[in-house]
């Protein structure tokens, strides 16, 4: 049997792991951009035909020669996503679930990412606006949604890779907090031993 780790090397051991965790849950987050951007771009498409053709009266007024310059406008939008996802998706704001116990962690971090997967989402609207689509639940504004799921309804179908990424960042986060709670024990645990071999030596 293993002997009993003493409660410094615990501690030690834990917090190597909740560096384990950050690491972790950075390379997720940057790993996250990345397929995000890709499902985003296909999303504006689809949805910018469903607009397209649920307006079919405005869209056949505007005729070939906007409807091909308003295709140019969403792809001069696409090109912008990189960048608008890298400033939504923040590490330091997404890595983080301060004040919440360890089973609030996955409601929290939920409704985090939707949120700013809807802002992002919401951007296609300026552009259909501009092109004389009235708004409807494609086009909200994203800059009015403090509360995302009233500025911007749509129904939201993630693809499982995401779905997976996003829960990969809460568990490590939810490990981080059961971590720092261990060492919240073991340093009581500390102080106890130091305090009985004080009294010891009175």
């Amino acid at each position: 049997m293993a002997p009993e780790l003493r409660v410094p090397q615990k501690i030690q051991d834990l917090e190597t792991r909740i560096r384990e965790f950050r690491e972790k849950i950075r390379s997720t987050i940057w790993l996250f951009r990345e397929v995000f951007e890709s499902y985003a771009a296909a999303w504006i498409d689809r949805t910018a035909k469903a607009v397209a053709v649920g307006h079919h009266e405005h869209t056949l007024k505007l005729g070939q020669v906007k409807i091909k310059a308003l295709k140019a406008a969403l792809q001069d939008h696409k090109a912008t996503l990189a960048d608008r996802i890298l400033k939504e998706f923040d590490i330091e704001q997404y890595a983080e679930a301060k004040g919440v116990s360890s089973g609030q962690v996955h409601a929290i971090i939920s409704r985090r990412f939707e949120e700013g997967i809807r802002r992002i989402l919401a951007t296609i609207g300026k552009v259909l606006h501009d092109y004389g689509y009235v708004r409807d639940e494609h086009l909200a504004d994203p800059d009015a949604a403090i509360a995302a799921r009233v500025a911007f309804p749509v129904i939201l179908d993630l693809p499982p890779d995401l779905q997976e990424l996003i829960q990969r960042v809460s568990d490590s986060i939810t490990d981080i907090k059961v971590a720092e709670s261990k060492i919240l024990y073991f340093e009581r645990q500390r102080e106890k031993e130091v305090a009985s071999d004080l009294w010891d030596q009175c």
